[in-house]
């Protein structure tokens, strides 16, 4: 029997976040999916790109953000 898993495509992600020197929150996330070879859009935010798009509604909980990208 065939792992269905396995057989799937690999789901794409992208992951937002602050664009710190120091690496921020995001740090951590972003090795792990350089360490994982996963495939990822990296989305990094100035502050004043971020406040911009939250004036528009995006971004409720703040960041970082990883999304799954059907």
């Amino acid at each position: 029997m065939a792992d269905e898993a396995a057989d799937a495509p690999p789901q794409r992600m992208r992951f937002t976040y602050f664009d710190f020197a120091s690496g921020g929150r995001g740090f951590m996330v972003r090795a792990a999916l350089h360490h994982a070879n996963a495939e990822w859009e990296d989305i990094r935010l100035s502050f004043p790109a971020f406040m911009a798009a939250k004036q528009e509604g995006k971004y409720p909980t703040g960041v970082p953000v990883l999304e799954l990208v059907s």
